[in-house]
């Protein structure tokens, strides 16, 4: 489980939280913007946040989010 606490350029805002998986999949919930995200994936080692695919969904998500 983490909590995010603190501004990044990328996914949840400050007091988001959720699962980074090991194996890729991931859960979080962005209370600001009142969003839930799943993203399932079965790789060993692909949970690291700076990975393409992982920036590359996190872009598509909150560019999808109507402000």
């Amino acid at each position: 489980m983490s909590v995010r606490t603190r501004h990044t350029c990328l996914g949840p805002s400050i007091g988001g939280y959720g699962w980074p998986g090991y194996c890729g999949a991931a859960w979080y919930d962005d209370l600001a913007e009142d969003l839930t995200a799943i993203f399932m994936l079965q790789r060993a080692h692909a949970g690291g946040r700076r990975l393409p695919l992982r920036i590359n969904l996190w872009t598509a998500v909150y560019q999808a989010t109507d402000d």
